[in-house]
């Protein structure tokens, strides 16, 4: 009687699994074929992150972008002596009402000739949940004003700012007198 074909007579064949990666060794097959899958995961992983951080640039220079126009609104109204349009980026009334009265103030004395607003820079977006402040920021403002002696200074200030839901609100610390 033959033995041919009965699993003692074929050895290690019966557990010998070809997954496709190479001459039937089970532990080189399983091996490379943990190495692609960690690859493809890896790879995977890699692209996911790299999206998120372009999503996350973008979200910035879109923040940016938005921060130096409200600014250059504000120094517009400035610039043209619109000091209530101007006073409408301080978010609490109480303090708008004693800024536009500053303002108004500054506006007899001062002629403003040129306001520019040449860079804006936000930081990263806050977790916190009971954060005030989604965001700060800091714009970079080129003036030019005639004051009292009718002498022309020109400077470049920095001033921050603050993001909330709303958008951007000029921080701005006044006390009544």
């Amino acid at each position: 009687m033959s033995t041919a074909g009965r699993p003692e007579e074929q050895g290690d064949q019966k557990y010998n699994i070809d997954w496709g990666f190479g001459h039937g060794s089970t532990v080189n097959g399983i091996v490379r074929y943990a190495e692609a899958m960690l690859s493809f995961l890896f790879l995977s992983v890699s692209m996911f992150s790299c999206a998120l951080d372009k999503q996350a640039i973008r979200q910035s220079d879109r923040e940016e972008d938005m921060l130096q126009n409200v600014a250059q609104q504000y120094w517009d109204g400035i610039r043209w002596g619109h000091t209530d349009r101007a006073a409408l980026f301080v978010k609490d009334e109480k303090t708008r009402a004693l800024y536009q009265g500053q303002l108004s103030f500054e506006g007899s004395t001062l002629r403003y000739v040129d306001a520019k607003v040449l860079h804006a820079e936000v930081s990263a977006e806050k977790r916190e949940k009971d954060a005030e402040w989604l965001r700060e920021g800091t714009v970079l403002v080129h003036i030019e004003v005639y004051g009292v002696n009718s002498v022309l200074e020109v400077s470049n200030i920095e001033q921050e700012w603050q993001r909330d839901l709303e958008g951007w609100w000029l921080k701005i610390n006044i006390e009544p007198e």
